[in-house]
């Protein structure tokens, strides 16, 4: 299988978690951390989240493959009021969702999305292995979890470009 040959159907009115999907159809899904800790929120990740200028925030950034392919690189914020007592450990995204769902007992988020076409920056090359030419599919937004009026995280996954196929699935009118 070729990286080109990896890739997963997005429906634009729902919001699974990608890892999921990726286990779903291939399997073999491999998450990488990189980085994680406790920062300080800078003014950008501080608007993102609506916490103070200089809040405590827990970053992590990943790499996810799927076979032996890297297939998107992940940066994700969390402000640390969130996360309870789980903030001394390394989690990937996936297993975050589920210890937060578990003790929350909450089983549905809500998120607000974008999606650009844009060119790669160094680290995204590097760790995307990816050409000068290539561009990235950069998927970012805000995570919140039913129920809450806070936002929980916010995200950037860059992918590459052909990772997702995208579809709009609308109401036919019935009201079904």
């Amino acid at each position: 299988m070729n990286r080109e040959d990896v890739f997963i159907q997005r429906d634009l009115n729902c919001s699974p978690l990608v890892t999921n999907l990726l286990a779903q159809k291939y399997g073999d899904v491999e998450i990488e951390i990189l980085e994680h800790g406790i920062v300080e929120a800078n003014y950008y990740i501080s608007k993102r989240l609506g916490v103070p200028l200089t809040s405590r925030v827990y970053c992590s950034s990943e790499l996810v493959r799927v076979g032996n392919h890297p297939i998107a690189y992940n940066k994700y914020y969390i402000d640390m009021e969130q996360l309870m007592d789980l903030e001394d450990k390394e989690y990937t995204s996936f297993d975050l969702y589920r210890l937060i769902s578990e003790k929350k007992n909450i089983n549905y988020m809500t998120t607000k999305e974008e999606m650009l076409i844009v060119n790669a920056n160094e680290t995204e090359k590097k760790y995307l292995e990816l050409t000068d030419e290539e561009e990235i599919l950069l998927y970012k937004g805000l995570v919140s979890f039913e129920g809450e009026d806070r936002i929980f995280e916010y995200f950037e996954s860059s992918n590459i470009s052909t990772l997702y196929r995208i579809r709009s699935v609308g109401n036919n009118g019935s009201g079904n």
